[in-house]
């Protein structure tokens, strides 16, 4: 008989000897739970670490951005606190997004005529650029929530509440924050 753990098939587990049950050197699919299978043994073996959580989540969100943007950013780390998961990229900005909203020196003519206002230079609206990013990524995040969710919701083991998003223009950091519907089911840390 099978046995569901989180949405999971669980492999058989041998408590008499310790180990997953293989069939040529595969894990096979089921587990039968009946005699030699120890419940501690197979809860630790399933229940994820709060670490393991916090890399799945950033292993997922990272390669969403790839697959969105081209790039993913060049440093990750998620942090698990109760019932909400922070995700912190940092140089999440990619050179054609760091263009749009860098600052340009030259003014848009020489002379003092046309468009003398301060933030308009070589034809950019600085400030129209930085919301037009801001704009572009909350759009990404709304587009790709279904995925965003999936992503999150495999990690976690747990359904998803929202999703809350912000861009920093200046340092190219963005923070995604889930909420979900309650703390999930970790390991407990190890003791030294």
């Amino acid at each position: 008989m099978a046995r569901w753990f989180q949405g999971q098939v669980l492999p058989q587990f041998d408590c008499r000897h310790g180990r997953v049950g293989r069939s040529h050197g595969r894990d096979w699919g089921f587990s039968s739970v009946g005699e030699g299978v120890c419940g501690y043994q197979l809860l630790r073996y399933f229940v994820k670490s709060q670490g393991e959580i916090e890399a799945g989540v950033c292993d997922g969100i990272s390669r969403f951005q790839q697959d969105f943007l081209g790039r993913g950013p060049r440093d990750i780390h998620a942090h698990l606190i109760g019932s909400l998961l922070v995700v912190r990229l940092q140089g999440a900005l990619t050179p054609a997004e760091r263009q749009l909203i860098a600052p340009r020196h030259e003014p848009v003519d020489g002379g003092g005529t046309g468009d003398d206002r301060p933030d308009m230079t070589n034809g950019h609206d600085h400030g129209n650029g930085r919301a037009l990013l801001k704009q572009v990524r909350a759009h990404m995040v709304t587009t790709g929530r279904p995925r965003l969710e999936s992503i999150v919701e495999n990690a976690v083991g747990v359904k998803l509440v929202s999703v809350h998003h912000d861009i920093s223009t200046v340092t190219g950091e963005e923070v995604l924050v889930f909420s979900l519907a309650e703390p999930p089911a970790c390991r407990a840390k190890k003791k030294a």
